[in-house]
């Protein structure tokens, strides 16, 4: 008993020395800990202490250079102020120095200006006398050009009442002819569709008009004396800014590099000049520039130039050349005249008679006309849709609306021209197609449109085919 007495008095006093050991333990690791917290402490107080030096010091270094910086400006300021004050005494002097050779240029200047208002005066009066003698001249050779112009229109006025004499008495002798030009004409009135645009594409080129004054037309004429010039030049430079400003401004040498568009024709009968192709060079409503311009043509080796009056308009058609044969007169016409010529043509034909130029119409007509088929017409096939009433056959369109409004206004329109114009609803797209005329077949839709429905509708009309 007294073993483990003292066993257990040994393993008590083991404890207390542990826990006192482990409480030794426990109080050097806090010192420790507050020494590294007190060096921590120390070393972040030194940090902000150098950090604060260095605020101050880069402050100070600011509020140093500041001073510096205030001192150099005033210092420039004065510098400036000096160079100033000495510049304003330079220029004083100069202004001196300028007034007083001012002084004497001016007094050198009313000397020279009289000298030149009285050499002035007598270049006015030489230049008064040249004027007049050159106004004198212009209008004598105006005069003359006039005279020349009048006598050439007196003989073809001449020639062409010998020509009608000639025709009125054929015509008697040959009653016929009276009747041919009636049933072409009353087949042009048929398919007035076609002729009348065939009319407005000719006479589009007909009445293409030259209005310019006395100044333009000079600078016309300039451009067309250069352009042989012009020309070369442009073909050597083809990309320089100079030959695009020359093809730009001059209307003779449009066609230099790039080639001429197909051949715009229009047929006319004119009395009293040949049957033949003209190649027309420009257009004018009268007065002289028509002869100035075929003077000019000659003066540059076109000596087959002439000019066509047109005595419905008086137009003067200048003729650059002319042929008897079409395919001569196209060819030409593409090939710039063999490279002599690159201003805008289009070819005038002259028909033998009115019969012949109506014929020319009339085989235009024809031709377009045949050209509309059965398989050439816009169908809409519905045979395979059901729950409509649209009959089959060829119907006459004016219009297609999608708004109801838009096809009241359209209907009233057509009503207000006193026609009958019907409509229905396509299932296929649920667009409302507004029509004059509903057709069997093909020939009787193609006479009411060329037709302009019997001549009483001028609008835009097509044929569809119901399938």
């Amino acid at each position: 008993r007294r073993e483990r007495e003292l066993q257990a008095e040994i393993a008590e006093q083991q404890r207390i020395e542990a826990e006192k050991a482990a409480e030794e333990e426990r109080l050097r690791r806090e010192r420790e800990l507050q020494a590294e917290i007190a060096e921590q402490q120390r070393i972040e107080a030194e940090k902000a202490a150098e950090e604060e030096r260095l605020r101050r010091e880069r402050e100070l270094q600011a509020e140093i250079a500041e001073q510096q910086r205030i001192e150099e400006e005033k210092a420039a300021e004065e510098e400036r102020l000096r160079r100033e004050r000495e510049l304003q005494a330079e220029i004083a002097e100069q202004q001196r120095i300028e007034a007083e050779k001012a002084a004497e240029e001016e007094a050198a200047r009313l000397a020279a200006e009289e000298q030149e208002r009285l050499r002035k005066e007598e270049a006015l009066l030489e230049q008064q006398r040249l004027e007049e003698e050159i106004a004198r001249l212009a209008a004598e050779e105006e005069e003359r050009l006039r005279k020349e112009a009048a006598l050439a229109e007196q003989r073809r006025l001449e020639e062409e009442a010998a020509r009608l004499a000639a025709e009125a008495a054929k015509n008697r002798n040959n009653p016929n002819g009276n009747n041919e030009i009636e049933d072409i004409q009353k087949d042009l009135d048929n398919n007035s569709r076609i002729s009348e645009r065939l009319i407005a594409e000719r006479d589009s080129l007909l009445n293409t008009t030259l209005d310019t004054d006395k100044k333009g037309f000079q600078n016309i004429l300039e451009s067309l004396i250069s352009m042989t010039n012009d020309v070369d030049k442009i073909k050597r430079e083809p990309g320089q800014r100079s030959s695009k400003r020359l093809i730009e401004d001059s209307k003779f040498v449009k066609y230099a590099i790039k080639p001429r568009p197909d051949a715009k024709f229009a047929t006319k009968y004119i009395p009293g000049y040949p049957e033949g192709y003209y190649l027309i060079g420009n257009v004018f409503k009268g007065g002289t520039y028509a002869d100035r311009f075929k003077k000019t043509l000659g003066d540059l080796g076109f000596n087959n130039a002439q000019i066509i009056v047109n005595p419905k308009n008086n137009y003067q058609y200048v003729a650059v050349q002319s042929y008897r044969n079409k395919d001569e007169a196209i060819e030409k016409y593409l090939s710039n005249i063999d490279g002599q010529y690159f201003g805008e043509m289009w070819i005038l034909k002259i028909a033998k008679n009115k019969v012949e130029s109506l014929k020319r119409l009339q085989r235009a007509t024809t031709e377009i006309k045949d050209s509309v088929k059965d398989d050439t017409v816009l169908s809409e096939d519905l045979s395979y849709i059901g729950g409509h009433d649209i009959q089959k056959g060829y119907y006459l369109i004016t219009n297609v609306f999608k708004r109801e409004n838009y096809l009241e206004r359209g209907l009233a329109r057509l009503k207000s021209q006193g026609l009958e114009p019907k409509s229905f609803r396509n299932p296929k797209d649920n667009y409302t197609y507004v029509y004059l005329k509903r057709f069997d077949n093909i020939d009787e839709a193609k006479e009411s449109l060329f037709s302009n429905v019997n001549n009483t509708y001028n609008g835009d009309l097509y044929i569809l085919k119901i399938e």
